[in-house]
């Protein structure tokens, strides 16, 4: 059920609750005298106030009951709303740490690659070095070989 459909709900039980209850008011205003027994005084009240007044305090009396015993259920939420909260901090810190970490990785992966492009490249030199070297030397030796 949405919460328009509970707002209509409200209304259409509210608006005739309220309509009984001005008209229990209107019809019922004749004074009634009221004596408040350990005194000796009496109160002359309409009778709708008599009628009324412990149905507003029996509400706010109940109102009152019931928010005071789902204290312990909202204290929990809070409560769990908190570690939420925490949780969803720790989280988006990993993810932070994390792609920090990946970034790292990546630059160390290419400085890898172009260090090992660099050795490959010193390495493929130094064997051309070592074979224009060597052949000079092991073309005279051939030559001296073969001349035997």
């Amino acid at each position: 059920m949405g919460a328009c459909a509970v707002r209509y709900l409200s209304w259409i039980i509210t608006l005739p609750l309220t309509v009984v209850v001005a008209s229990f008011a209107i019809t019922n205003r004749h004074p009634v005298s009221l004596g408040l027994w350990p005194f000796p005084a009496t109160v002359e009240v309409p009778l709708f106030v008599v009628a009324l007044v412990p149905l507003l305090i029996g509400l706010i009396v109940g109102g009152l009951v019931d928010w005071l015993a789902q204290g312990r259920h909202r204290r929990n939420e809070r409560r769990l709303d908190a570690r939420v909260r925490s949780l969803q901090d720790e989280v988006r810190k990993t993810r932070v740490k994390s792609s920090a970490e990946a970034r790292e990785a990546a630059r160390q992966a290419e400085a890898a690659r172009v260090s090992g492009a660099k050795s490959a490249a010193s390495e493929a030199a130094r064997r051309e070095l070592d074979d224009r070297l060597a052949l000079p030397a092991s073309g005279s030796a051939g030559a001296s070989g073969d001349g035997r």
